[in-house]
This record gives C-alpha cells, sequence and structure tokens, in this order.
C-alpha cells in the first residue's frame, strides 16, 4: 500500500506539473528599430529565445516551423526600404508579412492577446509632395492594419499606441513593436496540426505520383 501510495504521489505531482507547464503563457516578440534592424525573439518565464542568444536552438527551429516565423526573418530589407525610400513600402512589407502569418495560424487568434502593439512613423522627403503621399501610404495601410489585429486577437488595455506624422523637414523614422502571448498548450496544438497537415501533404504528393 505505502509503494502504491508513493507510485500515486509521484503520478499526481508529475501530472501537475505537466498542467503548470501547459499553463504557461509563451511571448512572441517582433519589433524593427533603425539601430537595431528587425527582431524576432520568443520568451517563456524569464527565458528568451531567437537571434540572441541562440539562433539555432531546437526550441527556436520547432517555433518557427509551428508560426512559420521565416516569413518574417526575411524580411531584412524592410530597413533598405526606410533608407532608400518612402516609409511606405517599408510599412506594406510589415503588414503584408503579419497579416500572412496571422492568416496561417487563424483558428489560434482566438487563444492569443496582444500586449503592445506599437507604431510610430515620421514621413519625410525633401519634396513636400512626396512627403504628403507617403504619409497618405502609411496611414492607408497603418489604420486598417491594427484594425485587424485588434478585431481578431484580444488586446490588453492600453497595448495599442499608434503614431504616424509627416514632417518635411525632419528625419524618415520607423519603430513597430508587437508582442504577443499564447499558452504553451496552444502552441501544441498547433504543433500537431502542422503535423498533420504535413502528413496529408505529403500522402498526398505520394498518391499523385
Amino acid at each position: 500500500m505505502i509503494v502504491l501510495k508513493i507510485i500515486g504521489t509521484l503520478l499526481a505531482v508529475i501530472i501537475l506539473l505537466i498542467a503548470i507547464i501547459l499553463m504557461l503563457k509563451f511571448k512572441l516578440i517582433v519589433s524593427y528599430d533603425k539601430q537595431k534592424g528587425l527582431k524576432v525573439l520568443y520568451r517563456i518565464l524569464f527565458f528568451t529565445f531567437g537571434k540572441n542568444p541562440n539562433p539555432n536552438s531546437i526550441i527556436v527551429r520547432k517555433l518557427k516551423r509551428i508560426l512559420e516565423i521565416d516569413k518574417i526573418e526575411s524580411a531584412e530589407v524592410i530597413k533598405q526600404d526606410v533608407e532608400e525610400s518612402g516609409l511606405s513600402e517599408a510599412i506594406r512589407r510589415i503588414v503584408t508579412i503579419v497579416t500572412l502569418l496571422a492568416g496561417r495560424i487563424f483558428w489560434l487568434l482566438k487563444y492569443c492577446k496582444i500586449l503592445k502593439l506599437r507604431i510610430f512613423a515620421v514621413c519625410a522627403d525633401e519634396d513636400a509632395a512626396d512627403a504628403a503621399i507617403d504619409y497618405g501610404l502609411v496611414c492607408a495601410a497603418v489604420y486598417p492594419f491594427t484594425a485587424f489585429l485588434t478585431s481578431n486577437i484580444k488586446t490588453a488595455k492600453n497595448a495599442e499606441s499608434i503614431a504616424v506624422y509627416c514632417d518635411f523637414e525632419g528625419e524618415k523614422q520607423l519603430e513597430f513593436d508587437l508582442t504577443v502571448s499564447v499558452r504553451i498548450i496552444h502552441l501544441l496544438r498547433a504543433l500537431y496540426r502542422n503535423a498533420m497537415e504535413k502528413s496529408e501533404a505529403e500522402l498526398q504528393k505520394e498518391a499523385a505520383k
């Protein structure tokens, strides 16, 4: 009896630990500024994964596979867009990337929560007309984009901060911060779903041969 009680207690502790881990929150952090460029980080409790410190960790590779983050990290040309052309092209890239990602995991969005959504943009050009046109294009992209995110994903109070300005004498500026949290249990569901879809696609490919 004592042995059975010990085994039962150990099983209960293990189940409790698994339950606690599954309920932990995972955070996806996407940010861009001129100095640091584009960064995609992942955080669980006090542990941060991503480009810093270990871009080749197994955890990072799995998360990329689940969320297809490689589509975001392929957008390093954003900095070039900001420096060589107007902000509208850089904003368009960010909007397209995040929208595609959201569409890919649309079923998962209802389990997510936006903790931070900040866009700070200054459209500037020596030609006042070009600056004004760029400003209009940026506004036309930013505001529908943020409305799409906040209408499909629960958003924390005061999480949203959007500021778009037009400056005929200053310098172009673009800063973007997006932090989204989701419980680990839903990420595991996403991994399972991803694996099933991949297996089905491979089976269909084999059947087509």
